[in-house]
């Protein structure tokens, strides 16, 4: 079989895998109720993500080679470097630096109180330096429970893509077939 002879795999391949990153952004993008690891913590009802740095950047990249297909996903930019840990969630003991945390908690709109009156008062940044650390301290002991998004979205397609790469392999054995 010749090297671009497969088009119709290649362009179903390309159709799922662009449905696919909607899937997962829409599983990024959706509230749920979360429960914390840390047996003292609070449970948390939301979106996942706090930018939406992450559902942007999303992406999928089709290679063909010799026939053979394969797709990979993941994130551009910025968001590649916590993509992972979103999707496989963190393991107990290693604790993740504490600077990142701090434009989180900011974004979040987390404020300090006053131990003496647990009124709001204003925060300034060695606040958000302590706050961070205090998270990061927890996520180190306890991790981060994971959230599966390409995998949910993989689940809802999986029989459909199936059948459609099946048949677009027929189209193309076919097409095979009548060039000879």
């Amino acid at each position: 079989m010749a090297e671009n002879k497969l088009t119709n795999v290649q362009q179903t391949a390309e159709h799922y895998g662009k449905l696919i990153v909607e899937r997962a952004q829409l599983e990024l993008g959706t509230k749920r109720s979360q429960k914390s690891n840390n047996p003292r913590g609070r449970n948390f009802s939301g979106r996942k993500v706090s930018s939406g740095n992450l559902r942007k950047s999303l992406s999928f990249i089709l290679k063909s080679q010799k026939g053979k297909f394969s797709m990979s996903f993941g994130a551009k930019g910025t968001a590649s470097a916590y993509a992972y840990n979103v999707h496989n969630g963190r393991k107990r003991g290693s604790q993740p630096p504490s600077h990142e945390l701090v434009a989180w908690l900011k974004r979040r709109g987390y404020r300090a109180k006053d131990p003496k009156t647990g009124a709001f008062k204003e925060t300034k940044d060695y606040h958000y330096k302590g706050m961070a650390y205090v998270i990061a301290r927890s996520i180190g002991k306890y991790g981060i429970k994971e959230f599966p998004y390409y995998t949910m979205a993989l689940k809802k397609y999986d029989t459909q893509i199936t059948d459609a790469l099946l048949k677009a392999v027929e189209l193309d054995v076919e097409i095979e077939f009548k060039d000879l």
